[in-house]
């Protein structure tokens, strides 16, 4: 989370949630695009919620926030990740930003 603070990302990771798992959104970026950029990089990530599907999520609309649903990113860790990759992911993630065109 400090890696990505000065990235503008809203967290939508319920406090009592895996620790293992961390939602972000990027308003201003289509999750879609994010996700091929990081692909393209070797790094996967989940886009919407766990219970998204081709529709928009249910569960971003009852958070009260269905307009983030598209811009959403779910970041999946194990306790074999080092630090050296969390870095490289946030770097990486922080050039896709920059990169790619904004949509808002």
């Amino acid at each position: 989370r400090e890696l990505l603070s000065d990235t503008g990302f809203i967290e939508v990771s319920p406090e009592r949630s895996s620790p293992y798992v961390f939602n972000a959104v990027f308003p201003e970026y289509l999750s879609e695009n994010l996700l091929h950029y990081l692909s393209e990089r070797d790094i996967c990530v989940s886009t919407g919620s766990a219970c998204s599907s081709k529709k928009a999520s249910h569960v971003f609309k009852a958070i009260g926030m269905p307009e983030y649903s598209k811009s959403a990113l779910r970041i999946s860790f194990s306790f074999d990740n080092t630090e050296e990759e969390i870095r490289l992911f946030c770097e990486t993630l922080k050039q896709g930003l920059a990169d790619i065109i904004k949509v808002r």
